[in-house]
């Protein structure tokens, strides 16, 4: 869901919910993303992973 200040926000279910928060920058192709919640340490491990990879990802 679109929030006023341009974040849109993604629930993510698990034993503790989390939020994904993501804005994006159209003039500069980037992508800001926050996490809100308590993360447990794999968990927050595995979405740093995650993020990284999207982050140096390049199309071919």
């Amino acid at each position: 869901m679109e929030r006023p200040d341009g974040w849109y926000d993604y629930p993510l279910s698990g034993r503790v919910p989390l939020t994904l928060l993501v804005a994006a920058d159209p003039e500069a192709s980037v992508v800001f993303v926050r996490l809100a919640g308590e993360a447990e340490a794999r968990t927050r491990a595995q979405i740093e992973a995650a993020l990284y990879m999207f982050g140096t990802y390049k199309a071919g």
